[in-house]
């Protein structure tokens, strides 16, 4: 399944392209969370789902930042920035 998914949005995410588009890859909250998800699943596997829900928003124009919902006062939270261009991950952590 992993294979799958990460075999999906590496394409979408342009990957394999040379050139630079001028559009959104990523264009909605629903598709971001889900790549977050899919960059999250090799580094914190099951656990990401106990996170829920996950919250979407773009910032300076063009970076993705997705983030899980703190459960406890005691551990952290999934958090992600990326390109909304071209998918490139900016910051990656797992904290308050």
């Amino acid at each position: 399944m992993k294979v799958l998914l990460i075999s999906i949005f590496f394409p979408l995410c342009g990957f394999n392209s040379n050139e630079i588009s001028k559009e959104f890859l990523i264009k909605d909250a629903k598709t971001a969370i889900e790549f977050a998800k899919v960059v999250w699943k090799p580094y914190y596997g099951k656990l990401i789902n106990t996170h829920k829900p996950f919250k979407a928003s773009i910032v300076r124009d063009s970076i993705w930042v997705v983030q899980g919902t703190l459960k406890t006062k005691k551990g952290g939270k999934p958090y992600l920035e990326f390109n909304a261009y071209d998918c490139t991950v900016y910051k990656m952590s797992f904290g308050k």
